[in-house]
């Protein structure tokens, strides 16, 4: 059985958390584990080719600060 794990990030771009998350992604042994990442972007981001390579899976959602009606929680 494959565990599957979800990063929640803004985007996948080249910063330091998105670089770090990379780096373990890379080397654990995916076909245990798999790294899915839910983005709040619709841009395409650096990593997102090689996460695809890499056997993830990439969602999307609107970013809280883009919605129309926006509401105190």
């Amino acid at each position: 059985m494959q565990i599957r794990v979800l990063h929640i990030v803004r985007k996948m771009h080249r910063g330091g958390a998105e670089t770090m998350i990379m780096n373990i992604y890379r080397n654990i042994n995916r076909n245990k584990i798999q790294f899915d990442f839910l983005c709040m972007d619709n841009e395409v981001a650096d990593y997102e080719k090689e996460i695809s390579e890499l056997g993830g899976k990439i969602y999307r959602v609107p970013s809280p600060e883009n919605r129309k009606n926006k509401k105190p929680y």
